[in-house]
C-alpha cells in the first residue's frame, strides 16, 4: 500500500491498525471447523492473529483550511480457502472495521499501533479508499460487506463510478459498468463521508478498446488488473444533500 499526495499529510497524527487483534472486536465471528464444529484458530493462535491483513491507516490530509482523513485499507480477498470460510469473514470483518471506526456510537473498541482508543469521532471528512475485494452485488463475499457499508449514515455509497470499458469486457454482465478489475467484477473504491464532501463526478478509467488511451489498459503488458477509480470533490462546511 502507498499513498501519493499533492497536499500535506499530517504526519503526526497518521493512526495505523495494523497490529488490531480480530478476536477484539465485538460480536465478531470467528471460522469454526465444519467436520468437528470447534474454533478454526486456537487460542495461542487468536492472542496474535491480527485483523487486518495488509494494514488500515487513517491518513489526514490537509487541504486549504480544511483536513480530509484518507481511510486506506486492502482486504483479502474473500476465497482461497474452505468450508470454514475463513478468508470470506476476515475480508468481512475488515471492511466492518470502517462502517464502526466513522460511528461515533461503535468505535470505542478499536485501539491503534500506539495504543489510542476509539474511532474518527464526530463530523470529519473523510474518503474510504482501497481494493475492498467485495462488491455489493456480486461474487463470494461473506455477508455482503459492502452493502452494509453503504447503508452507514455516515458514508455515502450513493454515486457509482462506471466506465465504458468494463461494459466492453463484459457484455453480458448487468454490473459490467460498475467494474473495477479485468476479472468481472467491482472491487476498488473511493467513497467519501456524507459530512462535508460534496462529489462532483466520479468515473472508473477504463477507456473503450476504439479511445486512444486503450493502450493503458490493455491488451497485452497491462498497468493492473484492476482499474483506476477517481473522484472529484468539492469540501463543504455541511452534510451532503444526498446523505442517507
Amino acid at each position: 500500500m502507498v499513498l501519493l499526495s499533492q497536499y500535506p499529510i499530517i504526519t503526526d497524527e497518521v493512526r495505523t491498525f495494523q497490529k488490531f487483534l480480530w478476536k477484539d472486536m465485538p460480536n465478531v465471528t470467528l471460522p469454526v471447523n465444519p467436520e468437528t464444529g470447534e474454533a478454526w484458530y486456537n487460542e495461542e493462535e487468536l492472542e496474535i492473529f491480527r485483523l487486518s491483513s495488509k494494514s488500515h491507516w487513517d491518513v489526514p490530509v490537509k487541504v486549504g483550511n480544511e483536513v480530509i482523513h484518507v481511510l486506506a485499507s486492502h482486504p483479502t480477498p474473500p476465497v482461497f480457502d474452505g468450508k470454514e470460510d475463513r478468508n470470506g469473514l476476515r475480508n468481512h470483518d475488515e471492511i466492518r472495521f470502517w462502517w464502526d471506526y466513522v460511528d461515533p456510537n461503535a468505535s470505542d473498541y478499536i485501539y491503534d499501533d500506539h495504543g489510542q482508543k476509539g474511532g474518527l469521532g464526530k463530523n470529519k471528512r473523510f474518503v474510504i479508499m482501497g481494493d475492498l475485494n467485495a462488491s455489493p452485488d456480486e461474487g463470494n463475499g461473506t455477508g455482503n460487506p459492502m452493502a452494509k457499508l453503504f447503508a452507514s449514515e455516515y458514508i455515502n455509497g450513493n454515486l457509482t463510478p462506471i466506465s465504458v470499458g468494463g461494459v466492453e469486457n463484459a457484455p453480458n454482465n448487468q454490473f459490467a459498468a460498475t467494474h473495477t478489475a479485468d476479472w468481472k467484477m467491482r472491487a476498488d473504491y473511493v467513497i467519501p463521508s456524507t459530512f462535508g464532501i460534496q462529489v462532483e463526478q466520479t468515473a472508473v478509467f477504463w477507456p473503450s478498446k476504439s479511445d486512444t488511451n486503450y493502450h493503458l489498459v490493455g491488451p497485452g503488458l497491462q498497468s493492473s488488473d484492476h482499474r483506476l477509480v477517481w473522484s472529484d470533490i468539492t469540501l463543504s462546511k455541511q452534510a451532503t444533500d444526498d446523505t442517507k
